[in-house]
């Protein structure tokens, strides 16, 4: 016979804690909520399992737009991405590394209260931009008047 609370007191296996964590974007999918409402979802890989971080990109109500690109913003500057291309897609997180703060909600979920740029980096500013290369003169490249 199958018993779960002895499986369960056997086991050993981490779980998530409160508080500051590492943690590792490990994918980025975009979703319709049942409403329509399009908004991001990050699968967070923390010690103890994974945490998932709804983003409403797509709301209509200003406020909740406000709020989710202020979200994506923070995760992106606590990643070191500096910029996206798409913010209905942010692929640039994905496998990237930062802190988060984790709480439980009142249903006992946890949910990502804060990002910052990991603990013990060599820097705890995100990296400055780096201006994207020129093409050399005279070579043919970049001497064409069509702008495409």
């Amino acid at each position: 016979m199958f018993n779960p609370q002895e499986v369960l007191a056997e086991s050993s296996l981490p779980t998530i804690q409160e508080g500051w964590q590492s943690a590792r974007i490990s994918d980025v999918v975009r979703r319709t909520s049942q409403a329509g409402n399009v908004y991001v979802e990050l699968t967070l890989e923390v010690e103890g399992g994974r945490v998932w971080e709804r983003i409403n990109i797509q709301h209509p109500k200003d406020n909740v737009r406000d709020i989710a690109r202020r979200i994506l913003a923070n995760a992106c500057i606590a990643c070191g991405v500096n910029s996206i291309a798409d913010e209905n897609q942010p692929n640039e997180l994905i496998f990237r590394e930062c802190d988060v703060l984790l709480a439980k909600d009142n249903e006992g979920f946890f949910k990502v209260k804060q990002y910052r740029y990991p603990e013990g980096s060599a820097s705890t500013s995100v990296p400055a931009p780096t201006a994207a290369p020129q093409p050399a003169q005279g070579t043919g490249f970049g001497e064409d008047p069509i702008p495409f």
